[in-house]
């Protein structure tokens, strides 16, 4: 199951049926994209650890009945933290042309492995119309501090492809009909 960050901000997390916090932010580690831990105060100086969470039917749960930490205490958590927590607003480039493809919104996080599945990233064309496309993790190729390198023309692909079946389904659906 897939969930974008923007669905589980602001999602309670239970001990048993107590609430015990919310989310307010994902900690992900840039080199591999695990979910590392989730802030329950918007500055993340309070955490979860990842191993101490599970997502079950819709609802974030901890093991323990003191689960939270302060994020100075756990070593990975604070590295991660120092070097830029926040993906989202990070400039998302193609690797070969150097083109910007546009801002990182928003990104899916995979709830079974925990891990970042997909990124949403937008393009202002004019300052009315946005152009936003869905990019798979496989096609990311670095997340550095302010951008995120991917692999566009496998995209590209990729998007003509859906096109080339979105166009062949309504063609049938026509021929169908006649």
């Amino acid at each position: 199951m897939k969930k974008f960050k923007s669905e589980l901000v602001l999602s309670p997390i239970f001990y048993e049926e107590d609430i015990v916090g919310f989310v307010r932010n994902i900690v992900i580690n840039n080199e591999n994209g695990i979910v590392v831990a989730i802030c329950t105060d918007k500055e993340c100086k309070f955490i979860i650890p990842n191993d101490q969470l599970f997502y079950f039917m819709d609802r974030f749960f901890v093991k323990d009945r003191d689960p939270i930490f302060e994020s100075k205490d756990i070593i990975q958590v604070k590295k991660i933290l120092s070097e830029g927590l926040n993906l989202n607003g990070q400039m998302v480039i193609n690797k070969d042309s150097g083109e910007v493809i546009g801002r990182l919104i928003d990104y899916s996080v995979n709830m079974k492995f925990g891990t970042v599945s997909q990124i949403l990233v937008r393009k202002r064309k004019f300052w009315f119309f946005k152009e936003e496309r869905l990019i798979d993790v496989n096609h990311i190729f670095q997340i550095g501090p302010d951008t995120i390198l991917v692999d566009d023309s496998q995209v590209v692909m990729e998007k003509e492809k859906e096109e080339v079946k979105i166009g062949k389904k309504k063609a049938d659906s026509v021929a169908e009909s006649a």
